[in-house]
């Protein structure tokens, strides 16, 4: 098993996108409009600074559980969990 950057990013963009979903919902800003203008360019939001800071958290979140199921499979190590 290896940890696969493909899936830290697949994890990351998941993990921002269901955050920026539930503060658009919150901030009752879900519109066309609004959804028109993340689809084309989410950085030209006012959403950009937290969807790049729930990117990288979705980043390390993911290669910290990759990385934990690896060193349990061949080493038998636990690094635990990221409290959250």
């Amino acid at each position: 098993m290896a940890i696969s950057l493909y899936e830290i990013i697949q994890d990351s963009v998941k993990f921002s996108n269901v955050i920026l979903t539930n503060t658009i919902k919150e901030n009752n800003d879900f519109s066309c409009d609004r959804l028109s203008d993340v689809i084309q360019n989410v950085f030209n939001t006012p959403y950009a600074y937290d969807v790049a800071v729930n990117i990288a958290s979705g980043a390390i979140r993911s290669y910290h559980k990759q990385l934990r199921q690896v060193l349990l499979i061949k080493s038998d190590i636990d690094i635990g969990e990221i409290d959250a």
